[in-house]
């Protein structure tokens, strides 16, 4: 039907989040209207980040997988399926319905969990087992195999990026926990710079070679993370 179908399709189901979206009620804000400055809640946020070992460390977790993890399947997978599997648009469409479909299913198996103990082990695991499968997607060849890898590499993804922010949101104190969220969500900013790194390494190697940087970037700077800000593996509930 062609990309503009495509498209079309995902301008509609947009618009039915927009529209859901209008019948959300709105919440009253407490406290004064004349509150602290940007730069001062962005300074106290900080302030608050450097202080907490967990939720500094969970904030560079986020910006690395941004930066190794997600390049995978928003940019270098149509590569990867040209230029290793030959495959065109229908493969390419398969092989991130098998990587969305392994994520779904890892968000349900957490939302069937009643608790998790160990969250900052979860979310180190999650992060090891998203780049590791990913070091395995760069050497796959065969469409079967890889559809098997993506599954794992998306139930892994969400393993690692719902907890965490379970475990940034529980972390963090009531009164400060917009302003670290906010913080929290300048970690996608990772993702631009993987995908020009990605990018130039795909180009001037090979999409194979972008893969393997990045999933043992990933792997190296996540033990790197655990090592030395290690309240991160011992954080509990």
């Amino acid at each position: 039907w062609g990309i503009s179908v495509s498209y079309i399709s995902v301008i509609g189901l947009y618009a039915v989040g927009v529209a859901f979206a209008f019948n959300l009620k709105s919440l009253m804000a407490v406290g004064s209207a004349s509150g602290p400055s940007l730069v001062a809640n962005i300074r106290e946020a900080l302030g608050y980040v450097r202080r907490q070992e967990v939720i500094l460390a969970l904030l560079l977790m986020a910006f690395l997988v941004n930066l190794t993890g997600f390049p995978l399947n928003q940019g270098l997978l149509p590569v990867f399926a040209r230029d290793v599997l030959g495959l065109g648009a229908t493969g390419l469409g398969q092989l991130l319905g098998a990587y969305a479909a392994g994520s779904m299913l890892g968000s349900i198996t957490l939302a069937a969990v009643p608790v998790i103990h160990r969250p900052g082990r979860m979310i180190v695991l999650g992060a090891l087992g998203w780049h590791g499968v990913m070091l395995l997607v760069a050497f796959s060849q065969w469409f079967g195999p890889s559809l098997a890898l993506l599954a794992l590499t998306g139930m892994s993804q969400s393993v690692a990026m719902v907890t965490m922010s379970m475990a940034i949101l529980s972390a963090t104190s009531p009164e400060v926990r917009g302003r670290v969220m906010g913080l929290r969500s300048l970690a996608v900013y990772g993702l631009p710079i993987g995908l020009l790194l990605s990018g130039a390494l795909a180009d001037g190697f090979s999409v194979k070679i972008a893969l393997i940087v990045n999933a043992a970037g990933g792997i190296v700077f996540a033990v790197g993370i655990t090592v030395f800000l290690s309240e991160l593996w011992r954080h509990h509930r």
